[in-house]
């Protein structure tokens, strides 16, 4: 305890040394951690983008899809009261098989 008071002086101004130091520290560590959180945040608003575009472009597909659906029961009706099956409808069932195949190919390309 027979420390002077130039050596209690020089100790606290080491610690207030030390003290705005680790302040600069923390500072800094906090700086990281918002940019990682932006940066995080940033990758999740485009994932959300990407996901509704892929939800946009399955309503469209599904919207496709039950338009040519209601126009293939309207013609096997037709077929069935009739008995005949004409040109018009096997080409254009021919027709909607070629583009389901031309899609499923793109699909499996781009996966």
């Amino acid at each position: 305890m027979g420390e002077t008071t130039e050596e209690l002086q020089r100790e606290v101004e080491d610690l207030r040394s030390e003290n705005e130091y680790l302040k600069d520290e923390v500072e800094e560590l906090r700086c990281e951690m918002l940019e990682m959180r932006d940066m995080f945040q940033e990758e999740e608003v485009y994932q959300l983008q990407e996901l509704r575009l892929q939800l946009e472009q399955a309503k469209k597909t599904c919207r496709i899809l039950q338009y040519r659906l209601r126009k293939a029961e309207r013609r096997s009706i037709r077929v069935a009261q009739t008995g005949q099956v004409d040109g018009e409808l096997v080409r254009s069932l021919e027709h909607d098989i070629k583009v389901w195949t031309l899609q499923e190919s793109a699909k499996t390309s781009s996966v």
